[in-house]
């Protein structure tokens, strides 16, 4: 078992409180199985009724308040950047956390331009002094140095500096519909639903694929996926 699978499954037995074998998870190949599995260790109900559609009711009377939308404007499938202004981007998404009574939504990040602009910067700060280290082996170790000291410092600075241009949605959480479920997997009190019972089909699939998406940084993937083929895990 691969370094990714054993952090999959430590994650996935914390978040759930439960104990998971090596036989298990040699028999483990899917996403769906990893349900079954966890769903065989927790004790169910399923008279809760939709938790998601719960939690898109919270998150539309909040959207209503925050951003001055219409009702009609924000459905499950409506994008959250359709929703959320662009223009102090950041401060609307704290404001929302505020409104809805959380504290930890899913954060905001760079463009992708942007990360990949930084990647080149700090790659040719490192790469550029090696380089020339290389054609003057006497000194290559100074140089080395140099270029790793360069490359931490134009990563740092960059970092500070592009703060201000995380505005953008992480993929896997780009819709309402994205969003309602993570409320149900992190804050199903807000739902009316304490994590302090019986546990709920809906909840198990909401709190697996966060644990999925965080820990193998994947954010398509159902129930058919294998882990090794489909989501590459070592």
């Amino acid at each position: 078992m691969g370094l990714d699978a054993v952090e999959l499954v430590m994650a996935v037995e914390e978040k759930f409180g439960i104990s998971i074998t090596d036989e298990e998870v040699t028999r483990t190949l899917t996403v769906g199985d990893l349900k079954r599995l966890v769903r065989t260790k927790l004790d169910m109900t399923d008279a809760v009724g939709c938790l998601t559609q719960r939690a898109f009711h919270v998150i539309r009377r909040n959207a209503i308040a925050t951003f001055g939308i219409g009702q009609r404007g924000l459905q499950p499938n409506t994008q959250l950047d359709s929703i959320v202004p662009h223009d102090a981007r950041r401060e609307s998404w704290q404001q929302f956390q505020t409104a809805l009574g959380v504290t930890d939504l899913p954060e905001l990040v760079r463009p992708n331009r942007v990360r990949v602009t930084i990647t080149v910067l700090v790659l040719s700060s490192l790469v550029v002094p090696v380089w020339y280290g290389a054609l003057h082996p006497s000194s290559f170790g100074r140089w080395a140095a140099l270029g790793a000291v360069v490359a931490v410092a134009v990563g740092w600075i960059a970092e500070r500096l592009t703060r201000p241009m995380k505005t953008t949605f992480q993929h896997g959480y780009c819709k309402v519909r994205d969003l309602a479920r993570f409320l149900v997997a992190r804050h199903p009190d807000l739902i009316g639903k304490p994590r302090t019972g019986k546990w709920t089909e809906e909840e198990i699939s909401c709190l697996l694929r966060e644990v999925i998406m965080e820990q193998l940084a994947v954010s398509e993937f159902d129930d058919k996926s294998r882990f090794v083929q489909d989501l590459h895990i070592g």
